[in-house]
């Protein structure tokens, strides 16, 4: 199994003073996609065009999901976005497109990288993507991961409807969750082997990095391929490449190698 690292030089000045001894837990579900009236309603935020594919990024949809809402996290949710990108626990930054994502598509896209026929799994997808651009390039199954279930529901799906005008629903799952709890609700099952996990922006809290190294040694497939792409360092939070590079180190089956150093923050 290989394990690469798409950096990206441009240091997280926000979010200052995150406790990493905080523990974040979610048990593990999967999000079925149904089809909503508002999804007529959905509005594109920006679009933008790699090599010749054309990635869609949508507004939130807050209308989106359970109508009676009784959970007490999704109030806590909105109360967090009224002052923070993230609060580790309650809500862990999916609604906010990460630059990392976008460098993560470039450094696919300038390398010639082959999704045809592979199973993709996009760990803290947010708006998703880097999952979109390997859907849209021949991956056979793409399954998108989000810590909160609002971000599935309200921004996910919404931009994978967006994205293609015939929802692809036997190609693609949906799922909210914390790491921890996902690895062990997706099991020994083959299903749940992958040739490409995706992941971007994800190593801003060290607590959380036995989870991630967890989740992508026990579920990609033997010959398999891990892509993080990442800042090297989150400054006042803590987390960092050389810290996570520790611990994959440690796995003996997981070989790690370096893909591309970016230093112009793209994003868009």
């Amino acid at each position: 199994m290989d394990f690469k690292f798409d950096f990206e030089g441009v240091e997280e000045k926000g979010n200052q003073g995150i406790n990493e001894s905080i523990e974040s837990f979610a048990p593990a579900k999967e999000i079925q996609y149904v089809e909503e009236k508002e999804d007529e309603n959905i509005s594109i935020e920006s679009s933008l065009k790699i090599g010749n594919t054309e990635l869609i990024k949508v507004h939130r949809v807050k209308e989106r999901g359970e109508k009676e809402d009784t959970n007490k996290t999704k109030e806590e949710v909105e109360k967090v976005l009224q002052n923070s990108d993230l609060s580790p626990g309650v809500y862990e930054g999916g609604f906010k497109l990460w630059e990392c994502s976008i460098d993560l598509i470039h450094y696919l896209e300038e390398t010639s990288f082959s999704f045809e026929g592979k199973t993709v799994l996009e760990l803290g997808c947010g708006h998703g993507l880097p999952a979109l651009y390997a859907l849209k390039k021949g991956a056979s199954v793409v399954h998108f991961q989000d810590f909160n279930e609002q971000v599935i529901e309200q921004l996910t799906i919404p931009n994978v409807i967006k994205n293609f005008p015939s929802f692809p629903k036997s190609k693609t799952k949906f799922y909210s969750g914390d790491w921890e709890s996902l690895n062990k609700w997706f099991g020994e099952s083959e299903e749940h082997k992958y040739d490409v996990i995706l992941t971007s922006d994800t190593l801003y809290n060290p607590a959380y990095y036995p989870r991630l190294s967890s989740i992508i040694h026990d579920h990609l497939s033997p010959k398999g391929i891990a892509f993080v792409a990442a800042k090297s360092y989150y400054f006042g939070i803590g987390g960092s490449t050389r810290q996570f590079s520790q611990i994959i180190e440690n796995y003996p089956t997981l070989e790690l190698t370096k893909g591309k150093l970016f230093d112009d923050g793209r994003g868009f």
